[in-house]
């Protein structure tokens, strides 16, 4: 706790003593507006964020809790001829820092089940990377380090990284991670493709898992001693970003090996497809697992399994000004578990419309799961409608201030009472220039189920 706050004061200090850019944020929100005759739960937290031309640094608090982080960084280095120039640099980040990129492929390979007829995830190409904390971070990540080092000349560009981080939250016993990382881009800047990229790099990580005495997923020889396993991802990229009116077009493949306990390798697939052309985008994904009992570096087993995920879209704008457009989507998710029948399919699909500042979305999502089905003594397992829910949103902006107001209605089957239960959401918010309040509420058919209201204050000075 005193060297949190010591930081804390150096943080702030820092401002003083050099030139200085300081930004903060600060909310709170008030929980159990519904329980009339109960005490009502409020909850704050806050921060803010010094940056000078070498160091970055940031600290937030959330109730009893805190999250810090540092950034140091050398300006760029020139050296060589002008034939051969060369610029390096160096990048270090410690704190509670958040671990990104490929390196989280190998604590989780699997595909994200969350569908969004609109929504297209970051595509970039980072092998590992890591983030400094935020408001809304985890404030349970332990202290690590990650040092970057860039290096560029001619067509070719090249990073290195390092992350440690000596405990991992995930497991009960705490221990230590770590990793690094290589990353090569090269750019032929062929007349036929100007901004065409091919890049390839590779990941290697070793942690620490904790004892295993269950039986449940690798047969007879399933028992396990506490102890540290690797893995390792490399993945390729080719394609083109969007230039001048062409067409965007990206094509990712990676292929990752795990350790195991029992001192065995296995393997797993992932590939990505991204295409984009004036107002029609679409991506897909691809996993596959085909071995069981596959360990990852976060001491998870994984069933073999194939699951895919994609999204189509239109955005169609109208009028001389471009002051109208509609946009369709549809997206998808399936999971096939290859060992035995647990199956998952999702479905969703939307409309948007824009008019000048105002935008209205329709969506609807609709969830299949596998359930087992009892009839006459006997079991079946099916793949059954599970989830559904329609929302809408409208979003309104001006200048100086923004409204946004949605509505959702789900009705969802409920495996232990074998019935269907609805329930509906409204949630609402203001923001002016840089503060935002919310509200939030959630209906069943018998009573408001809960609400709650929160704002939010961030400036920069």
């Amino acid at each position: 706790m005193k060297k949190t706050m010591c930081f804390f004061v150096l943080l702030l200090g820092s401002c003083f003593l050099f030139p200085a850019s300081l930004s903060f944020v600060a909310g709170g929100e008030v929980k159990g507006l519904e329980k009339k005759e109960e005490k009502k739960k409020i909850a704050w937290d806050g921060g803010l964020k010094v940056s000078l031309s070498f160091i970055e640094g940031c600290f937030f608090a959330k109730e009893e809790k805190f999250a810090y982080g540092l950034l140091l960084k050398t300006p760029e280095v020139s050296f060589g001829s002008e034939n051969k120039n060369y610029v390096f640099s160096v990048d270090l980040k410690s704190g509670m820092i958040l671990k990104n990129g490929f390196l989280t492929y190998l604590g989780n390979p699997c595909l994200s089940s969350t569908v969004s007829p609109f929504f297209s995830e970051e595509r970039s190409f980072s092998m590992m990377n890591a983030a400094l904390p935020g408001v809304s971070s985890s404030f349970n990540t332990r202290h690590s380090a990650f040092l970057e080092t860039k290096l560029k000349f001619g067509k070719w560009d090249f990073s290195n990284g390092v992350f440690y981080c000596p405990f991992r939250t995930e497991m009960k016993k705490e221990s230590s991670l770590i990793a690094g990382a290589f990353l090569s881009t090269w750019t032929p800047e062929w007349k036929i493709l100007p901004k065409l990229k091919i890049q390839s790099g590779a990941v290697y990580g070793n942690g620490g898992y904790e004892e295993k005495k269950s039986d449940s997923w690798y047969g007879k020889d399933s028992f396990y001693q506490e102890g540290r396993a690797s893995s390792a991802l490399v993945s390729f990229r080719i394609g083109t970003g969007p230039y001048g009116g062409k067409p965007e077009f990206w094509l990712y493949f990676h292929s990752m090996f795990f350790e195991n306990p029992f001192n065995k390798v296995n393997q797993a697939f992932r590939t990505d497809i991204v295409f984009g052309y004036g107002g029609f985008s679409f991506n897909s994904e691809l996993f596959y697992n085909p071995q069981n009992g596959l360990f990852t570096l976060e001491g998870k087993t994984l069933d073999p399994q194939i699951s895919g995920k994609g999204k189509i879209s239109q955005k169609i704008i109208f009028g001389k000004g471009k002051t109208f457009s509609i946009t369709t989507g549809i997206a998808g998710f399936w999971k096939e578990n290859l060992l035995y029948k647990e199956d998952d399919l999702k479905l969703a699909g939307g409309i948007r419309f824009s008019f000048l500042k105002t935008v209205f979305t329709l969506s609807a999502i609709n969830e299949w799961n596998t359930i087992e089905i009892k009839r006459n003594g006997f079991s079946e397992v099916k793949l059954k409608p599970s989830l559904f829910s329609a929302s809408a949103d409208l979003v309104f902006k001006l200048k100086y201030i923004s409204m946004e107001l949605n509505g959702t209605y789900s009705k969802e089957y409920e495996k232990d009472f074998g019935e269907w239960k609805s329930g509906l959401s409204i949630e609402g918010g203001v923001s002016f220039v840089k503060t935002q309040i919310r509200m939030e509420t959630e209906f069943t058919k018998e009573k408001l189920k809960s609400a709650k209201i929160s704002f939010s204050v961030s400036g920069k000075i």
